[in-house]
């Protein structure tokens, strides 16, 4: 039934990119070639974000949008995913360790926002009718709740890196900035929720 319905291309691109992982996991892990294990995970991780593309209110869109679409769960992935091993490290590295990783991350990081959320604004504008509907329609105030969530996670990683992370610097305790991180999942945890009941809960704000 899924072979014959518009999931076709879905199945299609999960297949692959968690055959690839798998591959990574089985073979190119233990090979030794750092640059073949990158190519392997980022191919990977390229089929398995262009999937959601396949399905949902985007789906519908002709042009570039199922890039977009593409390129902003790239990013929340790279986000999300890092929030886990960042918050481990608070427990597990040296503080001159953990600043070095911190800083790190922050310079990749600015990246990875902007283009979360320069993409999720315009696909944003092109599925509502007016800005108005994130007010009167259940998808709108939904996607709303969203935004609200994104952005107390954006403060958040704005107070680890301009705040939290200076005083690693002066060898200040790490611990205030894990609970910082944990909280940050937490919320990650609640975007992702509200993300996956788009097209379950509410339908399109048309």
């Amino acid at each position: 039934m899924v072979w014959q319905s518009a999931m076709r291309t879905q199945l299609l691109l999960w297949l692959c990119g968690y055959a690839a992982l798998w591959l990574w996991a089985w073979r190119v892990k233990h090979s030794g070639k750092a640059v073949v294990s990158i190519a392997v995970v980022s191919l990977a991780a390229l089929l398995l974000a262009a999937s959601f593309s396949q399905t949902g209110h985007v789906a519908s869109l002709a042009g570039l949008w199922p890039l977009l679409l593409t390129l902003h769960v790239l990013a929340i992935s790279a986000w999300v995913g890092s929030l886990l091993p960042l918050w481990q490290s608070c427990y597990r590295l040296a503080p001159d360790r953990l600043l070095a990783l911190m800083q790190q991350f922050g310079r990749v990081a600015v990246i990875v926002v902007l283009v979360l959320i320069s993409c999720g604004v315009l696909i944003l504008l092109q599925l509502l009718d007016s800005p108005a509907a994130l007010f009167v329609t259940d998808y709108g105030r939904l996607m709303l709740f969203k935004l609200m969530l994104v952005a107390a996670m954006l403060l958040l990683a704005a107070w680890h890196k301009f705040s939290l992370v200076k005083a690693l610097a002066q060898h200040q305790n790490s611990r205030l900035l894990a609970r910082s991180i944990f909280i940050e999942i937490l919320l990650a945890l609640l975007v992702l929720a509200t993300s996956s009941s788009f097209t379950t809960v509410v339908g399109l704000a048309h």
